[in-house]
């Protein structure tokens, strides 16, 4: 039995996906594939096969770690921060926040951590009510109002990787 916090005494809570798993069809794959073996094909060609090397590495990693299903994780904000999972993130250590809702396609609460590194954490909302979210936490933290999707994002979401 483990032993609850004050992290766990919930203003608002919900159960989310550590992260979005997208469906690929067969099109995907094959063109996946015969990016890969182009590509490699061309550094082998150019002399370099490191490159070749890496890229099949590359490959092999994403296609073993993308067998794994997301773990559906307990997103918890409460009076002293939010906790996501296992990991407790205290106000003070929050830069600011802002909320991405764009229903169907992106539906997200973001996180800036302050640290040793600045740190962006990505919370599925999945039918939580972004304005009730979003009214708890700018009591609390700054919001970054304005905020949308990186460029590197979206490529990310319309490539399904």
């Amino acid at each position: 039995m483990t032993q609850k916090s004050y992290y766990d005494h919930e203003k608002i809570a919900w159960r989310a996906p550590e992260y979005m798993k997208y469906r690929r069809g067969l099109l995907w794959k094959v063109i996946a594939v015969l990016l890969l073996t182009v590509s490699s094909v061309l550094g082998y060609l150019y002399i370099s096969w490191t490159f070749s090397l890496a890229l099949v590495v590359f490959a092999l990693v994403y296609s073993l770690l993308d067998r794994r299903d997301p773990e559906i994780i307990d997103v918890i904000i409460s009076d002293l921060g939010v906790k996501v999972g296992n990991k407790k993130y205290p106000f003070a250590k929050i830069q600011g926040f802002w909320v991405i809702y764009n229903p169907p396609y992106v539906s997200t609460l973001n996180l800036r951590i302050k640290g040793h590194a600045i740190t962006d954490v990505e919370i599925q909302l999945l039918g939580q009510d972004p304005s009730k979210v979003r009214d708890l936490l700018i009591a609390k933290i700054p919001e970054y109002e304005g905020k949308d999707e990186s460029f590197i994002d979206v490529l990310l979401n319309v490539l399904k990787i």
